[in-house]
């Protein structure tokens, strides 16, 4: 029994043997392929667009990089050292609005009596001579916005060498030649009215001039600012309306002292000449030759 259900189990393991080798390719046969799984396969992937930076680059029509490289040196950047230079003006600004608060009756008197046509009102004039306080702050303001005034025109028209455009003394320097200027004028005026008796015209006088002083010194701040902070092009335009407005006040001031002058003396235009080659331009000529020496050196 038992060798019986042996020899079946080994006979069914010969057949199925035999069914598996048909089932073989011969030796040396390619097998064929296999068309319903490759029709059953997705399609491949179209490829991506590149959207990186530099693809973006390349396709914009403002942005040749296959074009010619040109190199170009750019000089290092050096910024102005402008800041003691503002401080000082806004000190100044700061000074004229402490002074037109603590003074504003005289500021408004002052104002009034430039606009007048004639220095006949007394009782104004005698108004201004009262407040001494007011009158010798603000001359000492007119030479402290002049002689600014001066020192930014100087380094605009680079008449100051390089190396002592940004120096103190340069600017204390333009003050003191303001001031010296002005000094020697009135104790020149002072001291020909005494000689030659017109003590009270040459007082008028004074008056007057120190009179334009005031409001010029006003007018010349924001020259001041403009030209030490402006753009090149608003400076080129500030310069010729301050030197113009300068020429004007200028003549204003003699247009204004003529007829006081007539009043009291029989004046002819040649003796006002001379006057005015004595006491006006020379001494402004030769100061203006020494500070300048000496600035250059």
């Amino acid at each position: 029994m038992r060798a019986g259900k042996f020899v079946g189990i080994l006979v069914g393991l010969c057949t199925n043997s035999l069914a598996l080798l048909a089932q073989l390719p011969p030796a040396g046969a390619v097998p064929a392929p296999d068309t319903a799984s490759l029709s059953a396969q997705p399609p491949a992937a179209a490829p991506l667009p590149d959207t990186s930076l530099a693809y973006f680059y390349s396709l914009h029509p403002y942005l040749p990089l296959q074009a010619d490289v040109y190199y170009r040196m750019e000089p290092s950047f050096s910024p102005s050292h402008d800041d003691a230079t503002f401080y000082a003006l806004a000190g100044l600004v700061l000074i004229l609005a402490m002074m037109r608060s603590a003074f504003s009756k005289y500021f408004a008197d002052l104002l009034r009596m430039f606009a007048q046509s004639t220095l006949r009102q007394k009782s104004l004039r005698e108004q201004l001579l009262q407040n001494r306080l007011a009158s010798l702050l603000l001359n000492i303001f007119f030479c402290l916005s002049a002689g600014t005034f001066l020192y930014q025109l100087a380094k605009y028209q680079q008449w100051l060498p390089l190396h002592r455009q940004h120096l103190w003394w340069s600017w204390l320097a333009c003050i003191g030649f303001v001031a010296a200027v002005y000094l020697v004028k009135y104790i020149s005026t002072a001291t020909s009215g005494w000689v030659f008796g017109f003590h009270e015209l040459a007082e008028q006088y004074n008056f007057m001039v120190f009179l334009v002083n005031k409001v010029v010194g006003i007018l010349l701040l924001p020259a001041s600012i403009i030209l030490a902070l402006g753009s090149s092009g608003l400076q080129s335009v500030f310069v010729v309306l301050s030197i113009a407005g300068l020429g004007l006040l200028f003549i204003y001031r003699y247009v204004l002292a003529i007829p006081m002058l007539r009043q009291h003396v029989r004046a002819i235009p040649i003796h006002f000449f001379l006057y005015l080659c004595a006491f006006e331009i020379i001494p402004v000529l030769v100061l203006y030759k020494v500070v300048l020496s000496s600035v250059q050196q």
